[in-house]
C-alpha cells in the first residue's frame, strides 16, 4: 500500500514538473514574441514615416489705393499650392480667413469699408498639403489716406484753397472742387493755369471717375476772371453731374439779370453766378447770372443750390439791402441794410431767366437771409437760412416780431405750386439763444419733406443740427 502511494505521488510530481516547465517555456516564448512584435512595429514605423515640409513664410506688403481698396503684394513662395488671406479688422477679433488665393498669384486687391478698418491688420498664409505658414502681420494705419483717395489741383500752388467747396453728382462719378483763391488770369474752360496774375480770382476743377480711378476732366474759370472774385467759393452739381453752378460772391460787375455786360466793374463785391454744362467730356459756360437789383456789397452767389435736373437754381445774396418781404416785393427800397435775399432762376432748353425774388416774412437789417439755400430734387421746395435773424421764438411759426435774441438765426421754407412761390414755414431752434446762428447751413431731403438746419459757428460748443 505504501509503495503504491509513493508511486502515485511520484507520478503527480512528474506531471507537475512537466506542467511547470510548459508554463515556463510558454512565458518565455510570449516574452520573446512580444519583443519580436515590438521590433517589427518599430521597423514598420520607421519605414512608413515621411518628412513634413511646409512652405516658407511669405513676405506680405500692403498699400492703399483709391478708392477704398487695399492692395496686397508678395514674392512667389516655392512649394505653395495656394494662399489664404486672414483679416483682423479691429485688432481684437482674431484672424478669420477672408480670401482663398491661387498658387500662381502674387497680389490681391481687397475692397473695404474704411471706417471699420482703422485698426485692421492682415496675415497671408502660404499653404500646401502639409499645412500653412504665416507671414508677419501688416497694419493699415499708414495706408488709410491712400485708400480714401487724394485729390490735388492740376496747378497746385500755395494759398489757392483747393477744396474750399466740393460737390458730387448723385451717382458719385463726377466731382467739382472749388479753389476760391486760385490765382490764374485764365478765362473759360482749360485756359492757361500757370499765369498767376489774378490773385484770388478762383477756379473750379471737375473730376470724373472711370472704373476705379479718377481723372481731372476740366479746369474751369469765370468768363470775366478778375482778382479777388472768389470764383468757386460756392458750387453745386445737378444729379447727373452735367450742370455746374458756381458762385463768385466778390465779383464786381454792375450788370443785372442774365448775360449782362461782364466787363463793367462798377459794383464792387456785388457777386455773380456762372452756369456750365457738359456735353460728353466737354464743358462750356451756358450762362452768366446777376441779381435783378445788383448793388455793391450784396454778395450775390454766396450760396447756390440746383434742382436734381439742373433746371432750377436758387442763389443767395446775404447782404442784399431791400426792406421788401415775401415774394417779388419792391427790390429798390434799400432801407434794410444786409437783410438778404434769394433769387430763383429757371432754365428752358438752354435759356435762363429769373423766376422769383424772395425775401423773409420778417425782413430786418443784418439778418443775412440767404446765407444758405437748399432746393429739393424736384425744385418745388426751397429752404433758406438767415443765421443773424434776431427773434426769440422757438419751434415752428412762432412770434417773428420779438427781436430779443440777437443773431439767434432762423430758417424759412418756401414751396412752389407750379406757378407761384409762397412761404410755408418759419422755423426756429427748439432752444433759441442769442448768437447761435441757427440757419448757417440748411439741407433738404430729395423729396423736400425733411429739413436739417445747422447752428454755428458761434455756438460750436453746442453746434446743433
Amino acid at each position: 500500500m505504501n509503495s503504491n502511494k509513493d508511486s502515485d505521488m511520484l507520478k503527480t510530481l512528474r506531471l507537475s514538473g512537466v506542467l511547470l516547465l510548459g508554463l515556463t517555456l510558454l512565458a518565455c516564448g510570449s516574452e520573446s514574441d512580444s519583443n519580436d512584435d515590438d521590433n517589427d512595429t518599430s521597423d514598420n514605423s520607421s519605414g512608413n514615416q515621411s518628412a513634413i515640409t511646409l512652405p516658407d513664410a511669405p513676405t506680405l506688403s500692403l498699400t492703399g489705393q483709391s478708392i477704398k481698396t487695399f492692395a496686397f503684394n508678395w514674392p512667389e513662395v516655392s512649394g505653395a499650392t495656394g494662399y489664404r488671406l486672414l483679416e483682423n479688422p479691429d485688432d481684437v477679433s482674431g484672424y478669420p480667413e477672408i480670401a482663398s488665393i491661387a498658387a500662381d498669384a502674387t497680389s490681391h486687391e481687397l475692397d473695404v469699408f474704411l471706417p471699420g478698418r482703422i485698426n485692421a491688420s492682415y496675415i497671408l498664409e502660404a499653404c500646401n498639403s502639409d499645412g500653412c505658414t504665416d507671414s508677419d502681420p501688416v497694419f493699415v494705419d499708414t495706408n488709410l489716406a491712400e485708400a480714401v483717395g487724394y485729390f490735388k489741383a492740376s496747378n497746385a500752388d500755395e494759398d489757392d484753397q483747393f477744396g474750399y467747396s466740393v460737390a458730387l453728382s448723385s451717382d458719385g462719378s463726377t466731382m467739382a472742387v472749388g479753389a476760391r483763391e486760385e490765382q490764374s488770369s485764365a478765362t473759360g474752360v482749360e485756359g492757361n493755369q500757370d499765369d498767376n496774375s489774378a490773385n484770388a480770382s478762383g477756379a473750379v476743377y471737375v473730376f470724373q471717375k472711370d472704373g476705379d480711378s479718377w481723372q481731372q476732366q476740366a479746369y474751369v474759370k469765370a468768363s470775366n476772371t478778375d482778382g479777388v472774385d472768389w470764383f468757386g467759393e460756392a458750387l453745386v452739381l445737378s444729379d447727373d453731374g452735367d450742370t455746374l453752378a458756381v458762385g463768385a460772391r466778390l465779383e464786381d460787375s454792375g450788370a443785372k439779370g442774365v448775360s449782362g455786360i461782364q466787363s463793367d466793374d462798377s459794383a464792387s463785391d456785388s457777386g455773380a453766378v456762372y452756369v456750365f454744362v457738359r456735353d460728353g467730356d466737354d464743358w462750356s459756360q451756358q450762362a452768366y447770372l446777376k441779381a435783378s437789383n445788383t448793388r455793391e456789397d450784396h454778395e450775390f452767389g454766396f450760396s447756390v443750390s440746383l434742382s436734381g435736373d439742373g433746371d432750377l437754381l436758387a442763389v443767395g445774396a446775404r447782404y442784399e439791402d431791400s426792406a421788401a418781404t415775401g415774394i417779388d416785393g419792391n427790390q429798390l427800397d434799400d432801407s434794410s441794410f444786409k437783410s438778404g435775399a434769394v433769387y430763383v432762376f429757371s432754365r428752358s432748353s438752354t435759356t435762363w431767366s429769373q423766376q422769383a425774388y424772395i425775401k423773409a416774412s420778417n425782413t430786418d437789417a443784418g439778418n443775412d437771409f440767404g446765407t444758405s439755400v437748399a432746393l429739393s430734387a424736384d425744385g418745388q421746395t426751397l429752404a433758406v437760412g438767415a443765421d443773424k435773424e434776431d427773434s426769440s421764438a422757438t419751434g415752428i411759426d412762432g412770434d417773428e416780431s420779438d427781436k430779443s435774441e440777437g443773431q439767434s438765426g432762423a430758417a424759412y421754407v418756401f414751396v412752389h405750386d407750379g406757378t407761384n412761390w409762397s412761404q410755408q414755414a418759419y422755423i426756429k431752434a427748439s432752444n433759441t439763444e442769442a448768437n447761435d446762428w441757427f440757419g448757417n447751413s440748411v439741407t433738404l431731403s430729395a423729396d423736400g419733406n425733411t429739413l436739417a438746419v445747422y447752428s454755428g459757428p458761434h455756438d460750436l460748443d453746442h453746434g446743433h443740427r
